[in-house]
């Protein structure tokens, strides 16, 4: 159990961790921009510091939920049922610019949403495989494609 700092006896869930330690997770506690936010905890000397909701424009007044952060905070995988989507909801990719902040949240299309409802993106360990399950069967459901998709919505300027 992580301390007080992260947990806060809401529904605190669905931890994603950088190669520096940086916790990524989702949560419904108050004070979100919306119905469930995305926030990190930094670890300093093994501890977690004070959780920071990643905001505008990441966070929306919908959920936001289910955070993949790519180990060196290239980009966020995340899932949102924001109205712009295909379907209930939809996976979206946001990249890190140089500044530190993030792009504008990229629905991931077609090749990966449905008029159903996606959620859990993963990315394998040896960055190869993006994984994450749809409900579009009936049935909860894991699939996967190529990493490779990813760049595709990477902007042109974020490039390596």
């Amino acid at each position: 159990m992580l301390p007080a700092l992260v947990n806060t006896g809401q529904h605190d869930s669905y931890p994603s961790v950088t190669n520096d330690r940086t916790l990524y997770f989702f949560s419904n506690r108050s004070g979100g921009l919306g119905k469930g936010d995305i926030y990190l905890s930094r670890s300093v000397n093994g501890r977690y510091t004070k959780v920071e909701n990643l905001g505008i424009p990441i966070n929306t007044e919908y959920h936001e939920v289910d955070p993949f952060i790519d180990p060196d905070e290239r980009y966020l995988i995340f899932c949102s049922d924001k109205p712009d989507g295909y379907g209930k909801a939809d996976i979206y990719v946001s990249f890190r610019k140089k500044n530190g902040s993030w792009t504008q949240p990229i629905n991931m299309g077609g090749k990966i949403n449905t008029t159903h409802s996606e959620y859990i993106p993963y990315v394998t360990p040896d960055g190869r495989y993006f994984f994450f399950t749809t409900n579009k069967s009936g049935n909860r459901d894991i699939y996967w494609v190529d990493v490779r998709i990813i760049d595709q919505f990477r902007p042109e300027n974020l490039k390596k």
